[in-house]
């Protein structure tokens, strides 16, 4: 338990250094696109950091805490992005435990869903709210509700025009066995059934 909480401190540590990285290339002048790319990027290996910091803390390679992750993860993201009028976070988990090889795609997935709702989803909305839900569901499995309140998206289904983030949710939601689905309503609402089996 001591070796591997080291290993996962040595890797959070080195996640940490990429983060830094990052951040200082994307204050040396660089193109606006290419400063959106870097905070994408920093973004996704901040989830994954957050994972080996929470197997470090608990010296364990399965107490991966939920409701502590999705606020960790849901606090960071929000700090990368400063909105007017300021954008609630509701986080919903039961007692949920997972390990590192679900925390992490869970975690990947959490991201792309709230950074997107917090570019795109709050145009004219005078109370933006995201809202995250976790809990198991009657099998066993895991049900996890991500919804926001926002303008919703016109086109629904697969790597929505081969955007990236699409195709990194639908790979994602692949690796775990689990099904998913977008829909539109009073904003967009994501829903991920990941079974018992891949628990």
């Amino acid at each position: 338990k001591v070796l591997l909480a080291e290993v996962n401190h040595r890797v959070k540590n080195n996640m940490a250094v990429i983060i830094s990285l990052l951040n200082l290339k994307k204050h040396t002048g660089v193109l606006p696109e290419t400063e959106k790319a870097l905070n994408e990027v920093r973004d996704r290996v901040l989830s994954m950091a957050l994972v080996h910091q929470q197997i470090y803390e608990y010296k364990s390679k399965s107490a991966i805490e939920m409701e502590k992750y999705v606020n960790d993860l849901l606090k960071e993201v929000k700090n990368s992005y400063f909105l007017e009028p300021e954008v609630s976070m509701v986080v919903e988990v039961e007692n949920v435990h997972v390990n590192a090889s679900l925390a992490i795609p869970i975690g990947l997935i959490l991201n792309e869903l709230i950074t997107n709702s917090m570019k795109h989803a709050f145009f004219g909305v005078a109370a933006p709210e995201i809202k995250v839900i976790c809990k198991r569901n009657e099998i066993g499995g895991i049900v996890i509700s991500v919804r926001d309140n926002g303008n919703g998206i016109h086109t629904l289904g697969k790597a929505e025009n081969g955007k990236l983030g699409m195709t990194l949710i639908e790979s994602l939601c692949e690796q775990l066995d689990g099904v998913y689905s977008f829909k539109n309503d009073k904003g967009l609402v994501f829903n991920l059934v990941i079974p018992q089996e891949k628990i």
